[in-house]
This record gives structure tokens, C-alpha cells and sequence, in this order.
């Protein structure tokens, strides 16, 4: 999903005896430096019980956590935003309530995202920067048992990991790639947040920063990096496309010594050559590596994806990836609330371009509320832009004749090359794309969610079974082959988000699950 003079002594946990955790332990930290406290966490049992956040600065705290044996509450008061989010844990997952203005919305965030002891500690850990933590990470130390490498940060390695990686190269080259990351994530973080100190609305990196330090001065309860856990029945189930999950609470796997935190690595990924990793189809080098533990701690550490600001793609992206000012921003979180047009706006042009879930989950987990804001349509606009161009330039042409919307010249430029790349396709493949364009119109535009229903009549009108199971062109096409294949996959993707949001109605809740278990047998 990130400042320091550290009066907290960083501890290697005994390997001898089972963890023990600190009864109470207080993090406080001064972000903008000017000596009063902005951000203070209070841990108990390895668990953050409490947060109080100052957001601008004032001297005025503005966010107060609390939690309270399996939910914890979350009241955010700032300028004429007020609103109170309860968080309730369960062995699979989360559910989230939400009320603002009196008007409750519901969530539900699975378990997995598809990346001292003393008796009281009195004495407060002011944090100013990184520059402690990020000097212990470049003389990292390592410790071993029988099953796990202890770093002498909030971090331990599985040998499944170390057998894989390291047996391969002859050395420590899984240690070296964690230690990497962290150096080079945890110093741009730094450096972006340097840049808000002085904004006028708050920024979620200087949070972002907070939760990734406490995460690793936590050495009673350290991040497990797994690379051999295989499925688990209604908890895990890998697929190809999948490389890594980290977890998002703190919850006992059934049948299974795993538990929060935790990063781990699909067992199919395998090293192929140097700082060359297979899965399935698709290839890895060490820089994807990375960024896959950055993201995953980024989950560890409490974000999720499509609920509140999620930093995982823009920050590996900006940390690890192309650095774009886009990227950056996102990653930062300097906006008003989530609800904020411009948010909404530069989320959907980043994940547009990026080809990731972050707009995605979030619109399909807030379907049922009110996204507002003139900048609704030309996100949806450029989110759509990103799907396949059978399906884009159709969706594209019926916006822009029915939602009275002008497209900037990015927009334009896509569709055009979208447009031109479709007349490859013969006319079936085109009325398919057509019929799916219409789908999902009514369904985001119209807000009618029994819209994905019409697949089933796709799937009965066309002799696509077989050419979408093996990834094959259909109907004789000379286009590039899996066409049909990705534009279902699409399909597949927003049902499986907008099947976790418990506002659907229970009948259609049935028939849509049906759907999405017949596209996963003629996709997987």
C-alpha cells in the first residue's frame, strides 16, 4: 500500500520461545515538525487499539479510532465532512458500515487482497522520519529457526521462500530483494510526503507513512513472507493471474498456523533464470518482485482495495514503477475526502492507463451510494477506455450521444486508436463487443444491475465456449488471438468485485453468482 529520531529499541524476537507481545506500546508521531504530536498510536497485544489523527496540522485532532473486541470505530471530523465508520472482523473477512449524514452504507472487504516487553511502555516513540528505520534496513540482521529468517525489523521469511529464491542463485537473494525494497520504497515515500506539508487539504501519505513504520517496529508480531501455502477451502484459491495476496485483519487461518500479517507469494511462481520468474503465461523480473511485497504491505498495513484511499498500484507505481505525476498524487492522497470529484476523476485515468482494479473496486463497492461530482461521467469515460475495443468504442460512441458529454483530447486520442484497431474484427466479434458495451451502460450509467444478466444470452447466441477456454480467435478472424477471451475475463473481474457488496438484492445476489460460476468454468 512511509520520519525519525527512534527512541524505541528495534528487538529480534526469541526463536526459542513462542512470540510474546507488549502489553501496551505508544507510537506519536510529528510529521510537519513543528512539536506537537499529529498522528499517535497505541498498540496492545501486537494490535493497534487506538488512533487519534490531526489532518491539517491545526493542533485539533480530526480522526479518533478505537477498537473494540472485534470491530473497531472510526468517527473523522474535519471541515464539513463528519462521519462514523464501524469495522466489524469476521474469520473471512471485514464488514464496514459507514454513516454520513444519517445515511448508512455497507461493505464487505475479504481477508486476503488479489502484495520489548515491558509492563508499560511510558515512554513515547517520537518518530520526526525514516532515516532510523531506513539505517537499520541497510544493516539488516538475520536470524534463524527452523522454519523462519528473523530480520531485525517487523519481518520474517518462510523457508519456502529461501528455497526457492535462494537455492536457485547460490545465495541470499530473496533477503537482499526484501531488503531492496524496503530501502527504496520506504525513501520515496519520505520524499513525497515532504512535498504536503504545507497543503491546504490532507494527505493520506503522511498516514501512509505512520501505519508502514509501526508495521515494521512491531517485531512482536512481524510481516510473514510465504512463498509454498497452497489453497485454502473459502479462504485461498490461486489462480495464474494472481502473484501474491497479503492480508487485511487480524483473523486465524482455518487449518493453518498463518496469520496477520502476512505476504504470500503464489507457490506456482517459480525462478526460471536470473532475476527471471514465471507464472503461468506470465513472466516476472525482480523489480515485479518488489513491487508485489511493497503493494502486499501496503494491505498489511490496513488498506484495502476500493474503500477509503487505497495506496498499493499508485505507490508501487510511483515508488518502483514509471514515477508519473499522476501516480504520485494517487499515492500521496492529497484530496479532500474519496468522495472528492477529482479523486474520482484521477483515479479512472490512472487505472485506465495502468490497467489495475483501483477504480474498479471502488465504484462497484460504492454502487449503491451516491458518487457525486461533474467529473462522474468522464471518469467512467476513461475507465471504460481500458476495456477491450470492441467494447470501448461502442460505449465510447453512446456516451457521447446520450450523456451530452464533451471528451478531453486524451479521451479523443483513445477512442481514435481504440476505433481504428476494432475495424480489425470481423462483424460477429463486433455485434459481441456491441451487446457487452450496452451491458455494462445500463448497468453504470442506468444503475440497473440485473444488466450483467444479458450475458447469459451472449453465451447462448454465440459458439464462443471453446475459443474462449484456450485463448483461440473465433470465427475465422486474422486479429490477435484471446479477444473474446479478455472481454469476458473483463466481465468476470466486475461481477467477483460487485458480488462482494452486500447491498444486492438476495434473488439477484443468486442469479449473478450462477453467471460469474459459468464464466469461471469456461475462463479457468
Amino acid at each position: 500500500m512511509k520520519h525519525s529520531q527512534v527512541f524505541l529499541t528495534l528487538m529480534i524476537v526469541s526463536l526459542s520461545l513462542p512470540m510474546t507481545y507488549a502489553k501496551d506500546q505508544t507510537f506519536s508521531f510529528d510529521n510537519n515538525h513543528d512539536g506537537k504530536f499529529d498522528n499517535i498510536f497505541v498498540l496492545k497485544d501486537g494490535e493497534i487499539v487506538s488512533q487519534t489523527r490531526d489532518l491539517n496540522f491545526d493542533g485539533i485532532n480530526d480522526v479518533f479510532i478505537k477498537k473494540e473486541k472485534t470491530q473497531r470505530i472510526e468517527t473523522y471530523q474535519y471541515k464539513n465532512q463528519k462521519y462514523t465508520k464501524t469495522i466489524i472482523n469476521e474469520p473471512h473477512g471485514t464488514r464496514l458500515e459507514i454513516n454520513q449524514n444519517d445515511k448508512l452504507s455497507k461493505y464487505w472487504i475479504p481477508a486476503l487482497m488479489a502484495k520489548n516487553s515491558c509492563e508499560y511502555e511510558d515512554k513515547v516513540a517520537s518518530i520526526q522520519s525514516l532515516e532510523d528505520l531506513i539505517k537499520d534496513i541497510r544493516k539488516i540482521t538475520f536470524k534463524k529457526n527452523e522454519d523462519y529468517t528473523y530480520l531485525n525489523i517487523g519481518i520474517r521469511i518462510h523457508k519456502s521462500c529461501l528455497e526457492k529464491f535462494n537455492n536457485f542463485f547460490n545465495s541470499d537473494r530473496f533477503e537482499e530483494l526484501v531488503e531492496e525494497t524496503l530501502q527504496t520504497g520506504l525513501k520515496c515515500l519520505e520524499k513525497q510526503s515532504l512535498q504536503y506539508l504545507d497543503s491546504d487539504k490532507p494527505a493520506e501519505i503522511f498516514n501512509t507513512l505512520n501505519k508502514v513504520s509501526v508495521l515494521l517496529k512491531n517485531t512482536d508480531r512481524p510481516v510473514s513472507i510465504h512463498c509454498g501455502v497452497e489453497n485454502i477451502k473459502n479462504v485461498l484459491s490461486w489462480r495464474d493471474n494472481v502473484s501474491a495476496m497479503g492480508t487485511t485483519n487480524s483473523f486465524k487461518f482455518e487449518g493453518h498456523d498463518l496469520e496477520h500479517p502476512a505476504v504470500i507469494f503464489n507457490p506456482k511462481l517459480e525462478v526460471v533464470g536470473v532475476a527471471a520468474y514465471q507464472l503461468g503465461t506470465h513472466s516476472y523480473d525482480a523489480l515485479e518482485v518488489k513491487k508485489t511485497i511493497f503493494h502486499e504491505l501496503m494491505h498489511n498495513a490496513g488498506y484495502s482495495h476500493g474503500v477509503g484511499f487505497e495506496p498499493g498500484y499508485a505507490c508501487e507505481d510511483c515508488c518502483y514503477g514509471s514515477g508519473s505525476k499522476l501516480s504520485c498524487k494517487l499515492c500521496a492522497g492529497n484530496y479532500n475526502t474519496t468522495n472528492d470529484p477529482d479523486y474520482l476523476l484521477d483515479l479512472a485515468k490512472y487505472s485506465s492507463k495502468n490497467r489495475n482494479i483501483s477504480f474498479t473496486s471502488f465504484y462497484l463497492k460504492n454502487y449503491f451510494n451516491e458518487i457525486s461530482g461533474e467529473n462522474n461521467d468522464l471518469a467512467l469515460s476513461y475507465f471504460f477506455q481500458s476495456d477491450d475495443p470492441l467494447v470501448a468504442v461502442p460505449l465510447s460512441e453512446r456516451i457521447l450521444k446520450e450523456r451530452n458529454l464533451t471528451f478531453d483530447n486524451d479521451l479523443k486520442n483513445t477512442y481514435e486508436s481504440n476505433k481504428k484497431y476494432a475495424l480489425k474484427y470481423n462483424d460477429a466479434q463486433r455485434s459481441i463487443g456491441e451487446k457487452i458495451s450496452n451491458i455494462k451502460y445500463d448497468f453504470y450509467f442506468n444503475k440497473n444491475p440485473s444488466a450483467f444478466l444479458e450475458i447469459e444470452k451472449i453465451l447462448e447466441q454465440y459458439p464462443i465456449q471453446s475459443a474462449v477456454k484456450y485463448n483461440k480467435t473465433s470465427f475465422n478472424s486474422p486479429a490477435r488471438p484471446g479477444i473474446l477471451r479478455y472481454m469476458f475475463v473483463n466481465i468476470y473481474s466486475e461481477l467477483d468485485e460487485f458480488l462482494e457488496n452486500p447491498n444486492i438484492d438476495k434473488d439477484l445476489t443468486e442469479k449473478l453468482k450462477s453467471l460469474k460460476l459459468r464464466l469461471e468454468l469456461m475462463l479457468y
